[in-house]
Order: structure tokens, then sequence, then C-alpha cells
């Protein structure tokens, strides 16, 4: 059973073309058989690129994004666990900053793709093994950017809380739930996409704060047939293997 469920924060980036799917009927953004590490101090801030990801054929890059340093911290790819993205943050330098902040990065750049798949698909899936903390809960957030003629540019978010949990959960994400980062109500329609960035991210730490995670898969595809309360931001908890249940996260 997971510990508690904290909230979970979120945000997306979008653009334009194919729908290319994964074998199971479903866009595979990234179930990172591509190798790659990035670790703070020595690397804090440095990008790592990889290319040709999943099924968007996206330029992958990650990173350790810290303020202030030095940040001990790890983020890989296929390293400490074949085919998992893993997240580990061992101790984080406060200093006199008032909101300290360490975040996990992984963007995905590609060309311009219908994600919804011609209205197939409605939600964005990231498949987590765990995300544990030793103190305040971390936060996760994807930012979608758009490149549609009317709102060039724009870039598209929805925040919900933390959520922290020692066994397998996806969090999911239903593009209709997407607002405008700037603020403004949810979108009509996900407009085509060329770029999302996701990150896992701590702003209220201290020098005793560490947590991790790992993440085993993030996809494109369709929300369950929802049952009589809507779905703002969904959490699917394991309790055996990978089959999952639901705990809806209303806001």
């Amino acid at each position: 059973m997971s510990r508690a469920i904290r909230g979970l924060s979120l945000a997306i980036v979008a653009a334009f073309a194919h729908s290319p799917l994964a074998a199971n009927g479903e866009i595979l953004i990234d179930d990172f058989v591509d190798s790659a590490m990035a670790v703070s101090p020595d690397m804090a801030n440095e990008f790592v690129e990889s290319k040709d990801v999943g099924d968007l054929s996206a330029n992958r890059s990650i990173r350790v994004a810290a303020f202030p340093r030095p940040t001990v911290a790890k983020l890989d790819a296929n390293a400490t666990k074949p085919s998992s993205l893993t997240m580990d943050l061992t101790s984080v330098n406060v200093g006199n900053v008032l909101f300290p902040q360490v975040a996990f990065q992984f963007n995905y750049e590609f060309s311009a793709t219908d994600l919804t798949g011609g209205g197939k698909y409605d939600a964005i899936f990231v498949d987590f093994d765990y995300l544990v903390a030793t103190s305040a809960a971390p936060q996760f957030r994807v930012l979608l950017f758009l490149a549609d003629a009317v709102y060039p540019g724009t870039v598209t978010s929805t925040f919900a809380g933390n959520i922290i949990s020692d066994e397998p959960f996806t969090v999911v994400i239903p593009f209709n739930d997407l607002t405008p980062r700037g603020g403004g109500p949810a979108i009509d329609k996900l407009l085509p996409v060329t770029r999302a960035n996701l990150e896992v991210l701590d702003f209220w730490t201290n020098d005793q704060s560490s947590w991790s995670g790992r993440i085993s898969a993030i996809r494109i595809g369709q929300i369950p047939e929802p049952t009589s309360f809507g779905i703002s931001a969904v959490v699917l908890l394991a309790a055996t293997s990978r089959r999952r249940r639901y705990a809806r996260i209303r806001r």
C-alpha cells in the first residue's frame, strides 16, 4: 500500500503532425532504454542529450537543476535499473536561500504531433515504480509547448499537489484539464505539440531533505471510462504487479 497521497503538480508542452503508436495502441514517449546520466554537483544544471527516443523519435535532454549549489543528486536512465529513469536526492545546500530548488528535468523535442491521435487519446500517463521522501513531498510538473497559428508558443499547464508512494502507481493528466500557464480556463482542445518538458522538483527543502523515485514509462493513451464523478487528475495505485486501481485527486 502507498504511504500517503500528498498531491501532485504537473504541466505540458505542445505542437502539430503525425500520431505514431506504440505496440499496445498508445504513443510511447519514453521507456528509458536509451542510457544517460546526470549528477550533481559535478554536472549541476548541465543537460545530457539522447537522440531518437520513443515512438516520436524525440531528442531527449535530462539534467539535475539545483539552486544553490552544491546539491548531491543523481538522475539516470537505463543505468541504476534497466529501462527506468531513477532519481536520487541525497543532500541539499540550503545556504541563505529562502526557497532552494532542486529539479530532476527530462525534456523531449519532436516533430509536430497530434497527441490526441485524431481524438483517440485524452491523457498523459506517467508510470512510477515509487516516489518516497524523508521530508516535504516533491512535486511533479509537465509543460507542453503548443505550435498553432492562433496561439504560437503557448504553454499549457495543470497543477494538483504532491504525491508519495512506495509502490507502483501511474499519474494521469487528462488533456481537458490543462490550462494556460499564465492562468485562464481549461483548454477546449489540445493543439498539436512539438515539445514536452517534465520535472520532479522540490522548493521547500532543508539540509536533511532526501528523496528518490523511479519512472518506468511516459506514454499517451485513453483514460478508462470514468465513474460517477469527474476526473481532474488521476493517480492509479498498484496493489500487485502492474494492475492498478484508481484514486482520484479532486481540486
